[in-house]
């Protein structure tokens, strides 16, 4: 596409299903800034850890203001395959660069005394919940997801 016939941009926000000002602002940003960013921004311009960076500050404004923003950016990328043996292989990674993932398989909520993620792992066989969460610095990041067995196992790529 020529980009000389673009005269503007717009992302749209169903609020239906909406029911307070505090979600609205959830569902808004950052999408909002990563829209005007990539709308706007030329594409040789574009630069991930500097938009990330971009945000985290424009996201202390937003707590200053009271504005209620998604920290989706830092929740873990969680894929699921089987390998060879049909067992399941979990492998995580972040958007976000410098963050610590850590997990746990045993029901207990993770934290940064947890197992911290270096490489994909087998599930390890009887496993209900697979939690994970991320931390930067000693600090909470990411939300915390739950994912049960059967959740993990519909995820499985073939």
């Amino acid at each position: 596409m020529d980009s000389t016939y673009v005269l503007g941009a717009q992302g749209n926000l169903w609020t239906e299903q909406i029911p307070t000002e505090a979600h609205l602002e959830y569902m808004l940003y950052p999408r909002a800034l990563a829209m005007a960013e990539s709308f706007w921004t030329p594409e040789k311009q574009k630069d991930w850890p500097n938009f990330v960076a971009r945000v985290e500050e424009h996201g202390k404004r937003m707590d200053e203001a009271k504005i209620n923003h998604a920290p989706s950016m830092y929740d873990p990328i969680i894929t699921v395959k089987k390998n060879s043996q049909g067992k399941i292989v979990i492998d995580l990674a972040a958007e976000v660069p410098g963050l610590d993932i850590y997990y746990t398989v045993d029901n207990t909520m993770p934290n940064q005394y947890s197992l911290r993620y270096t490489t994909a792992f087998e599930l390890p066989a009887g496993v209900d919940n697979l939690r994970v969460i991320t931390y930067r610095k000693g600090e909470v990041l990411g939300r915390l997801i739950t994912l049960k067995t059967e959740e993990l196992e519909k995820r499985i790529k073939k």
